[in-house]
């Protein structure tokens, strides 16, 4: 008489997953799941929309926060030129946005860091500006001294085949001074929007 054979264990669910649960299987899985829970919540574009609903929304000539500066837009207009920094270019003219600036940290701050604290809101997205300098400064000021209010203007250039608007939207972003994550260095990082300001633009050139 053949003596009975032992019974095999049926499998269980882990030796099932095995041969497929791969490392990169699972990896796509977290992300399915990931991208599922981001939808039910209205999505990445649904949150930067009720980021931008949230900016305050000041008038012209008040004051808005732009870490580590302070600006307050006065009055925007557009021109073919700016002397002596702006020269007329064929087919364009610089729409121009007059504020000023006061820097809110203890040392001197570059003026490209400046130019990153102010944005044109368009259609298409924001735009930095092209070119900023000191209204009363025949020189190419880089700096700007900490404590001391001046007047800096920011400037966009604008193709002549382009409608000329009305009226500009400006967006402030601020910064946190933090270390780099590249180096052992601090600075001003992470651009957040910390406010905007809906500018007339009258239509009419202004020249000098």
């Amino acid at each position: 008489m053949t003596a009975p054979q032992p019974r095999r264990a049926a499998p269980s669910w882990r030796d099932t997953a095995r041969p497929w649960l791969t490392p990169a299987v699972a990896l796509l899985l977290i992300a399915v799941a990931a991208a599922t829970a981001i939808g039910l919540f209205g999505g990445w574009e649904s949150v930067e929309e009720r980021k931008t609903q949230e900016l305050p929304v000041v008038a012209v000539g008040e004051a808005m926060p732009a870490s580590p500066f302070t600006i307050t837009v006065t009055e925007a207009y557009w021109a073919q030129e700016v002397p002596p920094r702006l020269f007329a270019i064929t087919d364009q003219r610089w729409l121009v946005v007059e504020t000023e600036v006061t820097t809110t940290t203890p040392s001197p701050m570059s003026r490209e860091e400046l130019g990153q604290a102010l944005v044109w809101v368009t259609d298409e997205e924001p735009r930095s500006p092209e070119s900023v300098f000191r209204s009363d400064d025949p020189l190419w000021q880089q700096t700007v001294q900490p404590g001391m209010t001046k007047t800096w203007l920011f400037a966009w250039p604008l193709p002549h085949t382009a409608e000329l608007p009305t009226e500009l939207t400006l967006r402030t972003l601020g910064q946190t001074y933090r270390p780099s994550s590249l180096g052992d260095r601090s600075g001003w990082f992470d651009p957040t929007p910390s406010g905007e300001i809906v500018v007339p633009l009258p239509q009419q050139e202004r020249t000098w």
